[in-house]
C-alpha cells in the first residue's frame, strides 16, 4: 500500500514540477502472491482476470462514472462498457486527491490458475468471450500474451495494449 501512495505521490509532484503534465495520471493493477493466496491491487480501468476451470472470472471492477452508475443500481452491470462515462475514471494514481485508495482483492491459487492483467486497450476492443477464448487456446502465457495483444492491435485499439499472462502450478 505505502508503494502505491509513493507512486501516486511522485506522479503529483511531476504534474506540479512541469506545465505539461498537468492532469497526468494512470491506472494501476498488480499481483503478488504469498503461499498459495494471490492479493491483486486494482486502481482504475485496468482489469485482473481468472481463468480457473476453462472460465474466465473478472477480478476487478472498474473505477468509472458508469461503473458507479452500476453500483447505485442506476445502470444494469451488462451496459457499463457501452456507456459514454465508461472512459471517466473515478480513481487514477496522480489525481487530485492527496491518498490514493485502491481496492485490494485475495484469491486462492489453484494448479491451473491463470491470471491476466490487461490494460483497457485490450478490453474496449474484445469481449470477456473473446478473452477467455484467446487464453484456452494458447495455454503457454508467452503465446497467450502475444496472441491477445495481436488481437488488440488488429481491432485498432483505441488507447496503449498492456497484457500480463501468468500460470500457476501448485504442488
Amino acid at each position: 500500500f505505502r508503494s502505491l501512495q509513493h507512486m501516486h505521490a511522485a506522479i503529483r509532484a511531476r504534474q506540479e514540477q512541469d506545465p505539461e503534465y498537468a492532469g497526468m495520471g494512470t491506472t494501476f493493477t498488480s499481483a503478488y502472491t504469498v503461499g498459495g493466496d494471490m492479493f491483486i491491487m486494482h486502481v482504475g480501468d485496468s482489469r485482473a482476470y481468472e481463468l480457473r476451470n476453462g472460465r474466465l472470472f473478472r477480478i476487478t471492477r472498474d473505477h468509472t462514472v458508469a461503473q458507479e452508475y452500476a453500483n447505485m443500481g442506476k445502470l444494469p452491470q451488462s451496459e457499463v462498457d457501452q456507456h459514454p462515462m465508461s472512459h471517466v475514471l473515478t480513481r487514477a494514481l496522480g489525481s487530485p486527491t492527496a491518498q490514493i485508495e485502491s481496492d485490494t482483492h485475495h484469491r486462492d491459487i489453484e494448479d491451473g490458475t491463470r491470471l491476466l492483467l490487461c490494460s483497457d486497450g485490450l478490453t474496449k476492443v474484445a469481449s470477456e468471450e473473446d478473452i477467455a477464448r484467446v487464453l484456452l487456446a494458447n495455454p503457454v502465457s508467452a503465446d497467450a500474451t502475444r496472441a491477445l495483444l495481436d488481437l488488440a492491435l488488429e481491432r485498432g485499439a483505441p488507447d496503449n495494449v498492456t497484457v500480463i499472462v501468468a500460470a500457476f502450478a501448485v504442488k
